[in-house]
């Protein structure tokens, strides 16, 4: 082996980069302190120094990307990612970050307002971060399988919602689902991950294996707000009202601060009225869609862009007869996203409701406004 080989074969050896500049060491340790107390400039100022004594020094490459990226450097970000990977190409962590990052690059901060380029970037972003999470398990990688498994982990979520996103009956989750069951072949106690799987369990209909893997995401992580509103989610698509608005219930106690715990219990509550309202059980309706009506409330509150949330409070005030409200929040989805098919459709229904209504009303009863 000659030299040169000998200096490369010890390179890849040592994580992608030459034998460490003791300085540079030094400088990078600090950078990690740094970044392990979220001062993204400070992190990012000492492994930049780290750099200029060692420029082949991976792990200071893709730490730069960390700081830069929390800063919302996107841009920046996957260069330095970038340059990793081109000093190691076996490095995982280097690629999995890089695909967080394309996932992000919306967020650029540079863009702020650019609402023609953000646009323009959503369109294939979450294409390139598939790339870089399928080039990283493509690879054999040469540091821990933490990082293997949380890139099976974040490619097989991203996947799913990307299927979510297709306006198609014959959607797959088969890929999906393998790369979150690799991932909790590696590593079983991962609450996250077992939550991520469950809800994609959930969507194709398979409540109890979705029920399952909540429920092993609780017990991994007693206060996980996040999968007890799923459990109650699936728990409701499998007909089991009491545990599912149990389950919703102790979401928001959990987290009172949790939109989409407030608009899972919600929906699970209208969804409930609707049962009853079929089944000509009238004795709790209006005080089971004052509960719904309450925790779409909480979640548009907490979240004023949830634009779901927004959909099911206007539908719970129909169906509370209150028309007022359900058409001033049907037209405040529509300032908000002209387009709304639903929104539209909705006032137009409401319209027709009240005008039926009122022709049944003797006309010495009728509003003005029902006269004209």
């Amino acid at each position: 082996m000659n030299k040169f080989l000998l200096i490369s074969a010890l390179a890849l050896s040592l994580g992608g980069r030459l034998l460490a500049d003791p300085d540079a060491k030094e400088v990078f340790s600090r950078g990690e302190q740094a970044l392990a107390e979220k001062k993204w400039k400070d992190a990012a100022k000492r492994f930049e120094e780290a750099i200029e004594l060692e420029k082949n020094y991976a792990e200071a490459w893709n730490n730069l990307g960390l700081a830069l990226n929390n800063q919302g450097h996107v841009f920046d970000a996957i260069e330095k990612f970038k340059n990793a990977v081109k000093i190691n190409p076996r490095y995982t962590d280097a690629l999995y970050n890089m695909g967080l990052a394309y996932e992000n690059l919306d967020k650029e901060i540079k863009l702020k307002g650019d609402e023609k380029t953000i646009k323009k970037i959503q369109k294939t972003q979450y294409d390139l971060a598939v790339e870089a999470y399928k080039k990283a398990l493509s690879i054999t990688p040469m540091n821990d399988e933490r990082a293997v498994a949380d890139t099976h982990y974040r490619l097989g979520t991203l996947l799913r919602d990307l299927e979510l996103k297709k306006d198609k009956k014959d959607q797959n989750f088969r890929e999906a689902i393998s790369h979150l069951e690799a991932a909790l072949a590696m590593f079983p106690d991962t609450p996250e991950c077992r939550n991520e799987l469950g809800r994609t369990y959930d969507i194709i209909g398979r409540y109890p294996e979705a029920i399952e893997q909540f429920t092993k995401a609780i017990e991994g992580h007693k206060y996980y707000a996040q999968a007890y509103t799923n459990r109650g989610v699936a728990r409701w698509h499998d007909g089991n009202w009491d545990l599912a608005l149990a389950d919703c219930r102790t979401a928001v106690e959990i987290d009172p601060k949790f939109a989409g715990g407030h608009y899972n219990f919600a929906e699970v509550v209208f969804a409930r009225v609707q049962v009853l309202s079929a089944n000509g059980d009238s004795s709790v309706i209006h005080q089971e869609v004052e509960k719904a009506i309450d925790e779409y409330k909480a979640a548009v509150a907490l979240d004023p862009k949830f634009g779901a949330a927004w959909l099911g409070l206007a539908k719970a005030y129909w169906a509370y007869h209150d028309y007022e409200l359900a058409q001033a929040t049907y037209n405040k989805i529509l300032a908000a996203d002209k387009r709304n098919k639903e929104a539209k459709q909705a006032l137009k229904d409401i319209k027709a409701e009240l005008k039926a209504y009122q022709s049944h009303i003797p006309k010495q009863y009728q509003s003005g406004d029902a006269k004209k």
